[in-house]
């Protein structure tokens, strides 16, 4: 580990000991530097005393997308063999923790070379590396991400050397990296390499020129760079360049045990234009047809896989192309067969061929995933627009990234072939289904064309247009195995199966294929395209637009030929049947289709409609796209996706038997200022005036958890199950309540929030009832109207006004609820207590706003104060308010108590008084689980007003309103078969959505660019690996529930909560232990805490003490030092719980304390031995004191009397202070990468040494000795 500051390097730093620590085979000699993913060492190899950089991966859990993308690029890296990208010699994934090894750099930075001193050929060379390193990087679709002139390293032969591991990039480099990036910086460097030479080379400055213009540089860009660096080359006795074009092989050969070299630059190819088809007559309806696409089906096994870099929940485009690049190829002149590798992908079998080229299943040989990879005929890539139009496909596929389509991983090109990575499907397609069955229900062929529609929703928003749909191109997952299930069903199997609507709607999903990929065609005996240079498009499918070559290709053109699909899905043929092509695209342009219903009777009139309506010869009278297609497809299957806006869904009733109330507010202040005051139920129900829940749980088997509520209204006893809230943060909310006792059936309250155009926001506030007799008409009028009204209009406006009237410091000022004036007795004694707080040490200003809180804070406030949540409002240091609130308690102002919080949702699912009362083992009703405590992060210290000061409202109002789960972003409530679409506007962050009734659960990562929509299907068989991705601020998400019970579905941050004191942070503190010794654990009760850190600390040669000073003048050294490590533990949030004669254990919930602990105590010591030697006219008596920090899990448990820890982070600490050497501090790699640590080392300016501890301990591996500078001034940092 390294305490070097993240981001800087350390010099100076490598002993050369055999005492140096030893990581797996590793001798460590030095560190080089921290960042924001662990650390970087200076190493050798003991297996062959090679020099290495070692990096110790420490900053990510073990499931974090970083970490996982980190090593996908480590198997990518592992494929890339270029003697310019340093290469990876070691990657231990699975070690404790995470290790690679790669080349040491025996290079200087490119930020220290000198061009002007350096020939044009050395220049060249240098520049010509660069570039290749690059290119074989991208074609195996690794890219940098963080290219410039200090991330470079230039060798001693004048080589670059690149670093490809993606080691310390910044999130915003994580997230803009592509190949468009790397070439645009590699095209500055080298211009800047070879600036003075560009007059003399005008071929060479276009090439720079036309590239640095590109919007879009390619990776065919790249190697056309290097062809144009080698033909401009300057022969010499050193390099043979008189071949034009031809790389020298000695200059980029790789080093021996890697990978053979490959030619790295093309020859120049000329354009070929392909020649439009000539005719006159029905021949001219199929010139100049814009692009459309066929290719035989995929299908096969799909082998599971996390894809690497590029996977199925992540797009990748890797290059993509540029209309100014120049076209040049070199062909391979083998022919791709079974093991060739294509990029990192090596072939498996041939699956099929088309007009623009063939596809193949592949391995990639990253990740071991199974990839249908579409390669592009060499033949045609300098023809025309063929290539042009292969990477604008690719361009579309990408932002398309949809589940049900098949998407696109990786755009590529190895040594002139230019190659698609698709997702691999195990199905057939629909056509072959349809072989097998004729037609399909009604319902099925609405289902699939649905789920088509909505492959396409998100594509035809962002402007693209498929072109060619057909039920070859949608294929059926698994449909091999359906089919055969039907197969053994029937008696004979040559009989044509007609599936009933009932058999498996809910089992059969497909995906939408050859999404954009425009192919060229002309007839074969399916009147379906292989060669290329004919048509484009398929006939039996083609809207009337591309027949005729007039007109834009747009939505309604696939809307046309979903509508071709959907009739032959339930006719069992397309609309139009001809032997000729030419025929059948006259029939497009020209002839009403047949009646469906004529064909097959069985079709619904709303169907036929709906179909007649796709088919419509003029784009404007069909569907506008396939999101407004699909409105209407839902409609007709009775499935539409509700609209967040009616929810809750109302029960069954009569429209005329409802009682309506609609309440509007116009306020002044935002949506997002209102949302955490209107959204909390809990105070907004008390400041209503409605009287305190008393509430049940139940689990029922079938519908889970449910929650019953009753209280006494206007004088009657009402009871109600409570259905979950559901609420969209900042936007709205909305309650239902069924009753089973009571004036109602059920009770319906919605709040909702709009930005107005001129500022503020309009709140709309809805109740919905249906009295169960005309006692309910009264009594809604009466609560709802009469007082309600009243009381909601008095509440808002004082929370607008709060809002508007609160100071930018500290709030004071309840939004809900006047003060309520306090007795005599009470004030007097509120004010004497609040006094000794003063007298106990408080600062006066704390002392004052506690005091004030107390008095003025409304009831419910007052009956839990989280110090944390009190310290941001009232704007003062959370920890001197904490430490206020402990002497608070101790004085009788507060009370203490303890909150057991669910790891789920994070709400508390117990309440305890005292840590007594806590078992090990708790269960959450709300989700239905039980957990494992961990003090770390289970349990909350809470605090209460004394009752002797004032009565605290503990009563419950409401319970699971967003007030309750602040890190749920939306909550909704599906029932079965329900979909739903949410409009959100999360930020970037890591997110889950999870429903508490299943265990599987999606995450969500949220980046600055990103899919606008995307789709979520929970089934009790829901594949939960994939990967989502949106992007930020506004996104459309659907949700889908195909399961047969009702599921909430929440959207959850996944960061801590940062606002709780927990009672492992409790605990840590001297001051709690000081002033209540009584709070600990039952007897043999262990607990768990996931992370404590601890200073154990020593004093040296004890024995060699009490023989030099005696028991007396020992005594006093010990005294000395521990009174010193317990001040300074106190200062820096510590506790001292352990102490002997020889070492002192400490605890401390922030590392950072404990380290300036340690460096306090320690300076004291040596401050201290200076003045006595200087008194004395001697030299200063080294410390005998030694520390050593220490990071990990332990136990808790009570031993005589107090609070105490157990465990090997605790043992492993203190052996290690005990085989230090005096005055040393210690610190262990378990600390490793924690930027605070780091800040506090860079801050103090102290030296960094490596160490080994010495013994073996476990998950510790090296250790720095941290020594105090000579000229330190820690006394006066005190």
């Amino acid at each position: 580990m390294s305490l070097i500051a993240r981001g800087s390097t350390s010099s100076g730093l490598y002993p050369t000991s055999a005492e140096g620590p030893i990581v797996g085979r590793y001798h460590i000699l030095g560190c080089l530097s921290t960042t924001a993913d662990g650390v970087a060492y200076h190493a050798i190899d003991v297996a062959d005393s090679m020099p290495v950089e070692l990096r110790v991966l420490t900053s990510h859990r073990e499931d974090s997308a970083r970490r996982r993308e980190l090593f996908a690029r480590y198997r990518l890296l592992s494929l890339a063999s270029s003697p310019s990208i340093r290469p990876l010699l070691a990657c231990e994934e699975h070690a404790v923790p995470p290790l690679l090894a790669i080349a040491f750099p025996r290079a200087t930075p490119l930020t220290e070379y000198d061009a002007t001193t350096q020939t044009f050929d050395a220049r060249l060379r240098l520049a010509r590396s660069l570039v290749a390193a690059l290119l074989q990087a991208h074609r195996v679709g690794l890219v940098h991400g963080g290219i410039q002139p200090s991330a470079i390293q230039v060798t001693q032969q004048g080589y670059a050397s690149l670093d490809f591991t993606g080691w310390g990039l910044t999130l915003e480099e994580q997230q803009s990296a592509d190949a468009a990036r790397d070439l645009t910086a590699t095209i500055a460097i080298v211009r800047w390499l070879l600036d003075s030479d560009l007059s003399v080379l005008p071929q060479l400055a276009e090439y720079l020129t036309d590239f640095e213009r590109s919007h879009a540089p390619s990776e065919f860009a790249v190697v056309e760079l290097l062809a144009a660096l080698d033909g401009n080359a300057i022969p010499t006795a050193e390099t043979d360049f008189s071949k034009t074009g031809e790389v020298s092989i000695e200059l980029f050969a790789p080093p021996d045990g890697m990978h053979p070299a490959r030619e790295l630059a093309p020859d120049k190819t000329a354009e070929v234009p392909i020649a439009p088809m000539a005719g006159s007559g029905a021949e001219s309806l199929l010139a100049n047809l814009p692009d459309a696409t066929h290719h035989q089906p995929v299908f096969g096994n799909a082998a599971a896989g996390d894809g690497g870099l590029l996977n199925a929940g992540e797009t990748y485009v890797i290059d993509t192309w540029s209309s100014q690049a120049p076209v040049a190829s070199r062909h391979r002149t083998a022919e791709i067969t079974v093991g060739t590798t294509l990029g990192r992908y090596q072939i498996e079998s041939r699956l099929g061929e088309g007009g623009m080229g063939v596809v193949y299943k592949a391995i990639d040989q990253s990740s071991g995933q199974v990839v249908a990879l579409k390669v592009l005929h060499p033949t045609l890539v300098g023809r025309g627009n063929s290539l042009k139009r292969f990477r604008k496909e690719a361009r579309m596929l990408a932002a398309v990234n949809n589940p049900l389509v098949t998407n696109l991983y990786e755009a590529n090109e190895d040594q002139g072939l230019h190659f698609l990575a698709m997702e691999f499907i195990d199905g057939i397609d629909l056509k072959k289904v349809l072989g097998r069955l004729n037609r399909l229900p009604e319902s099925l062929a609405l289902k699939v064309v649905a789920d088509v529609a909505r492959a396409l929703a998100d594509a035809h928003e962002k402007g693209i247009v498929h072109r060619d749909i057909k039920p070859e191109n949608i294929l059926v997952l698994d449909g091999e195995a359906l089919l055969a299930e039907d197969l053994a069903a029937t008696s004979d199997p040559t009989q044509t199966l007609v599936l009933e609507p009932t058999q498996f709607p809910e089992r059969l999903k497909i995906k939408l294929s050859d999404f954009g990929i425009a192919r060229q065609v002309n007839q074969s005996e399916s009147l379906a395209a292989t060669q290329a240079g004919a048509i484009l498009g398929t006939p039996y499918y083609m809207a009337p637009e591309q027949c005729q070559g007039k007109g834009e290709i747009v939505p309604p053109t696939d809307i046309y030929a979903l509508g071709c699909t959907l009739f032959e899905l339930l006719a069992g043929r397309p609309p139009f049947l001809a032997e000729d092509a030419m025929k059948i695209a006259s029939m497009h342009c020209f002839e009403a289709p047949p009646a469906l219903r004529k064909i097959n009777p069985e079709v619904s009139e709303q169907t036929q409609r709906l179909v007649e309506r796709c088919l419509a010869k003029k784009p404007a009278d069909r569907f506008a796209d396939a999101a407004h297609f699909l409105t209407e497809l839902d409609q007709l299957r009775g499935s539409e996706s509700r609209n967040f806006q009616l929810h809750p869904v109302l029960p069954r009733h009569d429209p005329g038997q409802l009682f309506r109330a609609d309440f509007s507010w116009d306020l002044q202040s935002t949506a997002a200022e209102l949302w955490p005051l209107v959204s909390n139920t809990e105070r907004l129900n008390r400041a209503m005036g409605l009287p305190s829940v008393v509430y049940r749980t139940e689990h029922d088997p079938e519908r889970g958890t449910r929650k019953f509520g009753s209280f006494r209204l206007a004088g009657m006893t009402i009871s109600w199950e409570e259905h979950p809230f559901e609420w969209v943060e900042g936007r709205r909310m909305g309650i239902l309540r069924e009753f089973t006792q009571g004036p109602f059936k059920w009770f319906l309250s919605t709040v909702e929030l709009t930005p107005l155009p001129e500022g503020g926001t309009r709140l709309d506030h809805r109740i919905r009832i249906e009295p169960r007799n005309f006692i309910g008409w009264a009594v809604a009028n009466m609560e709802v109207k009469w007082k309600g009204q009243g009381n909601l209009d008095r509440v808002y406006r004082r929370i607008d006004q709060t809002l508007l009237d609160r100071p930018s410091g500290r709030d004071l000022a309840d939004p809900f609820e006047s003060p309520q004036p306090l007795s005599r007795t009470s004030l007097k004694r509120l004010e004497d207590r609040a006094q000794l707080l003063i007298a106990r040490g408080v600062r006066r200003e704390v002392a004052d706003l506690l005091e004030k809180f107390l008095r003025e804070a409304s009831a419910q406030e007052v009956a839990k104060i989280r110090p944390l949540t009190l310290a941001n409002r009232l704007d003062l240091d959370p920890s001197e308010l904490t430490e206020a609130l402990l002497h608070a308690a101790a004085e009788g102002l507060v009370t203490l108590h303890w909150d057991v919080l669910c790891p789920t949702c994070r709400v508390p699912s117990d309440a305890c008084d005292t840590l007594r009362e806590i078992e090990k083992h708790n269960r959450c009703e709300a989700c239905n689980l039980n957990f494992e405590l961990d003090l770390a992060s289970s349990v909350e210290l809470v605090f209460r007003v004394h009752p002797e000061i004032r009565a605290a409202d503990t009563g419950m109002y409401c319970i699971g309103g967003p007030e309750h789960s602040p890190h749920v972003a939306a909550q909704v409530r599906l029932e079965a078969g329900e979909r739903m679409e949410l409009q959100l506007a999360l930020e970037e962050g890591e997110y889950l959505i999870r429903t508490p009734q299943m265990r599987q659960q999606v995450k969500l990562r949220v980046r600055a660019v990103g899919p606008g929509r995307s789709a979520v299907e929970f089934s009790p068989t829901m594949d939960d690996r994939r990967e989502l991705q949106l992007r930020a601020v506004n996104q459309l998400l659907e949700l889908s529930n195909a399961s047969a019970a009702t599921i909430v579905v929440r959207v959850e941050r996944t960061i801590a909560r940062g606002d709780v004191v927990t009672a492992a942070q409790a605990s840590s503190l001297a001051l709690f232990r000081e002033l209540f010794p009584q709070e600990m654990l039952a007897p043999g009760q262990l607990m768990s805490v996931q992370t404590i850190t601890i200073l154990a600390a020593a004093i040296d040669n004890l024995d060699e003490l009490f023989a030099t000073l005696g028991d007396a003048g020992t005594f006093g050294v010990i005294e000395r030092h521990y009174q010193l490590l317990d001040q300074a533990a106190r200062r820096h949030r510590g506790t001292i719980v352990k102490f002997a004669p020889d070492a002192v254990i400490a605890s401390f919930a922030d590392p950072a304390g404990a380290l300036r602990a340690a460096i306090d105590t320690l300076g004291t010591l040596r401050h201290e031995a200076s003045q006595r030697a200087e008194e004395l006219g001697k030299p200063p008596i080294p410390t005998r004191l030694k520390i050593a920090l220490h990071r990990g899990p332990a136990l808790v448990t009570t031993l005589q009397g107090r609070l105490d820890y157990f465990g090997t982070t605790e043992r492993s600490a203190a052996i290690l202070a005990q085989r230090a050497a005096a005055g040393d501090l210690l610190v262990t790699d378990a600390l490793s990468g924690d930027a605070a640590l780091a800040d506090v080392v860079a801050e103090h300016q102290l030296e960094v040494e490596l160490t080994s501890p010495g013994v073996k301990l476990d998950r510790i591996s090296i250790v720095e000795r941290l020594q105090l500078p000579s000229n330190s001034s820690l006394e006066q940092d005190r």
